[in-house]
């Protein structure tokens, strides 16, 4: 009986590791350049690949010549599933967990974080579509693919 047991957790946990393998990789969606510009406000937002169980990113957001707010960005494959950490100019915030992705979208959260609680990522005809939401307050904006500066 121990060793069916053993095996059936032996099991479980391979297709935990396969399902967070899944979901970390349909997060290539986001590997790219994306920026728009409105009202004189640049917003831009770049991701590398994941390779390394790491994925890097940066967001900046400039009028003119001033950078009004500047963001590190990671997401990290874990054995218990992948994290979203922001620096937000340049200071660690809250970790968001990845709870829902797809080939075309990713969803993070963190109920104990003020605003934003979720984070979602969706890859809508050739754009980016990101909307922050929680504590009855939500934003969202587009971000088309743009070529990457290089």
């Amino acid at each position: 009986m121990l060793k069916i047991t053993g095996y059936a957790l032996l099991l479980a946990a391979l297709a935990h590791t396969d399902a967070v393998a899944t979901e970390y990789d349909q997060l290539s969606f986001l590997t790219g350049c994306w920026a728009n510009t409105e009202n004189g406000v640049k917003t831009q937002e770049n991701w590398g690949d994941g390779i390394g169980r790491t994925m890097l990113g940066t967001s900046k957001t400039s009028k003119g010549d001033k950078t009004r707010a500047f963001e590190f960005l990671r997401i990290v494959k874990t054995d218990a599933g992948a994290n979203y950490i922001p620096y937000i100019n340049g200071k660690q915030a809250s970790i968001f967990a990845l709870t829902a992705s797809s080939s075309t979208s990713a969803t993070f959260e963190n109920k104990q974080n003020d605003f934003p609680q979720v984070i979602n990522y969706t890859a809508i005809n050739e754009a980016l579509e990101i909307t922050l939401s929680g504590s009855g307050k939500k934003f969202s904006y587009s971000l088309p693919s743009v070529a990457c500066a290089g």
